[in-house]
Formats: structure tokens, C-alpha cells, sequence
């Protein structure tokens, strides 16, 4: 497989999971203000500023829009074309990934992709406004899993498909992670807060990962901030969970050539959430953040590491090495234009 094939490919995966992520925090936040009462001292710390934090675009919001109000963040994370981590430009850089590698991929995969961009394109005004708007992002989440439904069932276990499988779990464990790093520090108010408060806040955390149900499966009881959080981190079995994502792109990457590196990182990560002492971490606000931190500092090395093994067909000077790192880091949501530039590269055969 060419190089640039499988940068297409592991690209496509990231921006359709950025697709669904964003869809589903927008409806979720919308959701969340409605119910928690105004009164409530951390209304306003609840409040759209945040979306920006999860996702990492608060100085490139700013470049463009002069105040954080409900309206522009929406427009920025759903249609701004200017924003390369909104939904609109991640489904517009997911059709140029997935039509440059039609050979590799079902027919019916460009048909569903193209219906999800023209909605999006022809809905954009009536997904600002608050009346058809959680219906159009509903419809949008539906119709990528119809299109990841339709990639599992029918691809062939190859290389391609394994690159899509680290594209999808490199963007999932890195959503995980900045949804915990922002709402984990609610668990500290505890005490000071009505649990009721506390509840709608973790079933939020929960409902923003589709994770609320299998939560309840798992624990038998109310929503607790502390439990939900071990579990979001160390769950083996639930597909969103940081330690299940980790497990995923281990064994995907066991399968590639010139693997040593990249799997000797991803082993390490798996092993530092599994043996993690979560009760301890959750009991300590700073602890946790530098633990999270951490973590997403390390998915960043993860992603270089895979980009300098399979997407970068030459040595590159140190000085260039650092200009790339910068522009495809993980923990930055806006990365197409390192997209571009990785696919502008010569291509080159990845041979076992």
C-alpha cells in the first residue's frame, strides 16, 4: 500500500469520527443548559466557552469572532468553513481523503459520505437555529454510523482497513481525554453541590461519549462522578473508553511493518491507564489534570510517531521535522492543513 493511501485513509476515519464527536457534544451542551438551573453558581462556567476548550480552538475562535456567544460558537464548530475542525470542513476534507482513495473503499462509502455533505451544505442555516437543530445533528450522527457500519461489514481485513481503525481510535481516545480534562473537575464539588447538580453534569459527560446506558449496565446505580471517571479511563469492553481505544490501535499496529517504535508507546500508554490508581487521581484535582495532560501529550507522540513511520516517505531536517510536528499534532482539533501538505508528498510502498 502507497503511503499516501494509507495517510488518506487514516485521515478519512479521523475526520468522520470528528464529524460525530462534534455533532454530539453541540446537542448534548444544548441539552445540558436547558435543564440546569440558572440560579446554579456554575451556570456560567458550564456555559459555550467550554466547547472551545474541549476541542482547542479558543485562540482560532477568537481570530474571527469578537464575543463567545451561543450563536458564534455554534456556527463556528457546525459551518464555518474557516474553522478546519468544524463539522462542515471536516466532512469537506472526509470527501477529498475518501476520493482519493476510492479503489480501496466500497462503492456505496462515497454515496453515503456525499448525501451526509450535501445535508450538512444545504442545512447550514437551519442547523444555527434552536428549532430543527438537535434534529439535524441526530441526523447526521445516524447517517455516520450508517457509514462506519457500512466500512466494518464489508472491507477486507488489510492494511487499509487497519489504518482506518487507528484513525478512528487515535480520535476517540483524544476526545475522551479532552472531555474528561474539562468536566472531571466538577468531582471535586461534591460536597458542595446537590447531587442532583452532580448528576446531570456526569450524565452529561456520559451522554457526550454515547456511554450513559452502557455506564448504567455497568454500575447498577445513579451516575457518580468518581466511578464514571474510572470507567471512562479503564473500561475494557466499552469502544470509547481511553484504555479500550489504546488496546484497539495496539493491536492494529501489531499488524503493520516497521511497527517497533509506535508499539512500544501505545503498550506503555495501555499499560500506564490500566495500572493507574484512579481513586487516588480523582481525589486530586492537580494530579488528575497533569495525569490527563499527560496523556494527551503522549497520544500527540503517538501520532508523530505513527506519521513519521508510515506517512512520511523521507528524512526530514530537524527544523522541518519541528514546523510538521507542530501542524499534525493530536492535541490541536485543526489539523487539515497538515493533511494537505502530508498528501502533497511523494508516495511510498508500505511493505511488510
Amino acid at each position: 500500500m502507497l503511503s499516501r493511501v494509507a495517510e488518506n485513509l487514516y485521515w478519512l476515519a479521523r475526520y468522520i469520527e470528528r464529524v460525530e464527536n462534534t455533532a454530539r457534544l453541540v446537542n448534548v451542551q444544548a441539552n445540558l443548559l436547558m435543564d440546569l438551573p440558572r440560579a446554579h453558581d456554575g451556570w456560567h462556567d458550564m456555559g459555550w466557552q467550554h466547547m472551545l476548550t474541549i476541542i482547542g480552538a479558543s485562540d482560532h475562535f477568537y481570530d474571527s469572532y469578537k464575543d463567545a456567544d451561543e450563536r458564534n460558537i455554534i456556527a463556528f464548530m457546525l459551518v464555518d468553513k474557516n474553522n478546519p475542525g468544524s463539522i462542515l470542513s471536516s466532512l469537506i476534507m472526509a470527501r477529498e481523503n475518501l476520493r482519493a482513495t476510492r479503489e480501496a473503499l466500497p462503492q456505496e462509502a462515497w454515496e453515503v459520505l456525499n448525501e451526509i455533505y450535501l445535508f450538512a451544505r444545504n442545512e447550514a442555516a437551519t442547523i444555527l437555529g434552536r428549532n430543527r437543530q438537535f434534529e439535524c445533528l441526530a441526523r447526521i450522527i445516524t447517517e455516520i454510523h450508517s457509514l462506519t457500519g457500512l466500512l466494518n461489514s464489508t472491507m477486507t481485513r488489510d492494511m487499509g482497513y487497519i489504518f482506518l481503525q487507528l484513525g478512528y481510535y487515535m480520535e476517540r481516545a483524544d476526545m475522551t481525554s479532552r472531555i474528561l480534562d474539562v468536566r472531571s473537575s466538577h468531582i471535586f464539588s461534591v460536597d458542595e453541590e446537590p447531587a442532583t447538580i452532580e448528576d446531570l453534569i456526569w450524565v452529561m459527560v456520559l451522554r457526550s461519549l454515547s456511554a450513559y446506558q452502557p455506564y448504567r449496565r455497568y454500575a447498577r446505580a445513579r451516575v457518580r462522578g468518581r466511578t464514571a471517571l474510572a470507567w471512562l479511563c479503564q473500561d475494557q469492553r466499552f469502544p470509547r473508553s481511553i484504555y479500550y481505544c489504546f488496546d484497539q490501535i495496539e493491536s492494529g499496529v501489531r499488524l503493520l511493518p516497521h511497527h517497533d517504535q509506535p508499539l512500544r508507546l501505545i503498550t506503555q500508554l495501555k499499560r500506564h491507564v490500566q495500572t493507574s490508581n484512579m481513586d487516588t487521581l480523582s481525589k486530586n484535582k492537580n494530579e488528575l489534570r497533569q495525569y490527563l495532560d499527560h496523556m494527551q501529550q503522549e497520544l500527540e507522540d503517538l501520532h508523530q510517531i505513527i506519521f513519521d513511520s508510515y506517512f512520511c516517505p523521507e528524512p526530514v531536517s530537524p527544523a522541518s521535522q519541528k514546523q510538521t510536528s507542530a501542524n499534525v499534532s493530536v492535541s490541536s482539533i485543526h489539523n487539515s492543513a497538515a493533511n494537505k501538505q502530508v498528501q502533497s508528498q511523494t508516495s511510498m510502498p508500505l511493505k511488510p
